[in-house]
């Protein structure tokens, strides 16, 4: 009986059929779902890198708020307070005399007092601006430069290639705004020079701000390492890729220092913005 059992060949195409085959479409199967698998895990370590961005930004946004809470601080205590102070100690002083206030005294007063509403004055434009929201982002600019020439005797060349109006949102119009003024502020403190080179200028899709000096530069690579940004400088690249512009940084110790901040143009107002605007109205 067992002679007359045939035994199946097992021919190569048999056992490729049987064993290879079912095998290459695992294979292929597993490289099919690899594939599908890519565009998911990318776009999951976009968000996480995004998500991680975001962090950095409210973190240096909360320690930017602090800084600029002690400044105005700081500024109150320097100059406001210090000034009625004295006057308060001039009136104080007539008082306890018990004689009657002289001409010239009360004049010393007045003058003291008149100081203080230029100071508290001085402060409010600089916590809010109102050119900029009766001007447009070169004009400003402009008058920022002039303002800061006259106070700080700086030596700042303004350059405007800018001929057409340009009505920026009000958000992208504050930061660009801000971004010059520390940056002016960091050439006086820290550069070692008292002469810069701005110069504003736009193409069909972007606004262009560049700000160079000849001072005593800095070393780029400590500046990227360093999470403070060095002068704010992280921060302030932060707020420019929150517009989903860029801010390039040039510069070597000895050789000065280059920024240009390039954004795309944002003429449309935020919801934001329009809802802040329907309120103040």
């Amino acid at each position: 009986m067992e002679d007359n059992v045939k035994t199946p060949s097992i021919t190569p195409h048999f056992f490729h059929r049987l064993c290879i085959r079912p095998f290459q479409k695992l294979i292929q199967m597993c490289c099919r779902t690899s594939r599908q698998d890519d565009p998911i895990t990318a776009h999951a370590a976009s968000l996480a890198q995004r998500t991680d961005q975001l962090k950095q930004l409210n973190e240096h946004l909360v320690f930017c708020e602090e800084i600029q809470r002690k400044t105005i601080a700081s500024d109150l205590h320097d100059s406001i307070a210090q000034t009625l102070g004295m006057g308060i100690s001039r009136i104080k002083n007539i008082t306890e005399s018990g004689t009657t206030p002289k001409k010239e005294d009360l004049h010393d007063i007045q003058c003291i007092l008149e100081q203080a509403v230029r100071e508290v004055r001085s402060l409010i434009y600089r916590l809010s601006p109102p050119i900029l929201d009766d001007f447009d982002i070169d004009i400003a600019i402009g008058f920022l430069v002039e303002e800061t020439n006259a106070q700080e005797k700086t030596e700042f060349d303004y350059t405007n290639h800018i001929k057409d109006p340009i009505p920026l949102n009000h958000a992208l119009k504050v930061t660009l705004y801000r971004a010059v003024n520390e940056l002016l502020t960091n050439i006086r403190k820290h550069a070692g020079t008292r002469k810069a080179k701005i110069v504003l200028s736009v193409t069909d899709k972007d606004i262009i701000l560049q700000v160079k000096d000849q001072g005593t530069g800095m070393d780029t690579e400590k500046v990227k390492n360093m999470q403070d940004g060095g002068f704010g400088l992280y921060s302030l690249s932060e707020r420019i890729q929150n517009f989903g512009g860029t801010l390039t940084l040039n510069s070597a110790p000895g050789q000065g220092t280059h920024i240009t901040i390039t954004t795309p143009l944002q003429t449309k107002e935020s919801a934001h913005e329009k809802k802040h605007a329907h309120h103040c109205g």
